[in-house]
């Protein structure tokens, strides 16, 4: 899958693993290739650009985005590299990559980072409020904060890309796969709660959505569900196709019991939702949900946030619950 960014080749998205004395969480800046509609909510290059200083303030009640391994640390996809006002990726992305003053090469994994001095990136690059953020597995059994490291620019033999990187303070004491970082602002709506989430697989309630949907199980593509045992409590989703395989949507819904409380559809097309996963943040008593967005048949995704709003589900502003 290939992510949005302020990439020149496209996003493998694999994990990639080995030992270090200290962990970095790298945001991969997301910048796009790709512009859709604005129903989508899903931001372009130049939206990003200009109004990433407008949202990186404390009007935000937080901010959540995924992790990726990397270096026995992380990549987190994160649309929040931010240039000076005066320059542009578009016209300045060559001419700030050639005052790297470091190159650390991973010839095993096929990558290279980039560092820049002080001075480059004290020109060039704005910073946001997101200086420490908390950490955490997907399994909750690891928690740290992190500060913000460098800005560096990471390339494997598929894509290149602005990031920037951020220390844990405590490293686990195994390697994990999945990590999800968050900061919040207003501590009185969001709330952290401990999940006992466990992904399963009900075609049941698939089929039960579909022929309510009167949508043929043939064109069904993917879905996903992850339950509560203690309380019952499930969120999935299925993503589908129209009969010509031409448009794509999405239905994302929570269950308890096995009966459907809340449910809405996404039309996101070329976009589908990929996946969910219960965070332990909690707004309006709902988990946050981390998503990830994918077109079929291509590499390409980005990763957001879906949160119940008091009446219905609606994806968040570049990660961000507003």
């Amino acid at each position: 899958m290939r992510s949005v960014g302020n990439n020149k080749k496209i996003l493998d998205t694999k994990t990639q693993t080995m030992k270090k004395n200290f962990f970095i969480l790298s945001f991969l800046l997301l910048i796009g290739c790709k512009s859709f509609d604005q129903k989508t909510q899903l931001i372009n290059a130049d939206s990003t650009i200009t109004t990433t200083n407008q949202m990186m303030t404390s009007k935000h009640k937080a901010f959540l985005n995924r992790f990726y391994q990397f270096d026995n640390g992380k990549l987190g996809y994160m649309p929040h590299v931010i240039l000076k006002s005066n320059y542009s990726f578009e016209n300045d992305f060559e001419k700030i990559l050639e005052l790297s003053n470091k190159t650390i090469t991973q010839d095993s994994h096929e990558y290279s980072r980039k560092l820049f001095p002080k001075s480059v990136v004290d020109r060039y690059f704005e910073f946001d409020n997101l200086d420490t953020i908390t950490i955490v597995s997907f399994n909750e059994t690891f928690n740290s904060k992190a500060h913000r490291s460098d800005i560096e620019y990471y390339e494997n033999n598929i894509e290149g890309q602005y990031i920037t990187s951020f220390e844990l303070l405590q490293q686990p004491s195994k390697d994990y796969q999945d990590f999800y970082g968050y900061k919040i602002w207003d501590n009185n709506l969001i709330k952290t709660v401990k999940q006992f989430f466990h992904q399963q697989q009900d075609s049941l309630l698939d089929m039960k959505i579909l022929e309510n949907k009167n949508i043929d199980k043939k064109y069904l593509y993917k879905s996903e569900q992850w339950i509560d045992n203690d309380s019952k409590v499930l969120y999935g989703f299925i993503s589908f196709s129209n009969e010509g395989f031409t448009k794509y949507s999405s239905i994302l819904y929570k269950s308890i019991n096995d009966s459907i409380v809340l449910e809405k559809e996404f039309y996101i097309s070329p976009l589908v939702i990929w996946s969910v996963f219960p965070s332990c943040l909690k707004y309006k008593d709902e988990s946050v949900l981390l998503v990830k967005f994918a077109e079929p048949d291509t590499d390409y995704i980005v990763d957001d946030v879906i949160y119940f709003n008091g009446k219905t589900f609606i994806q968040g502003d570049n990660n961000m619950i507003d």
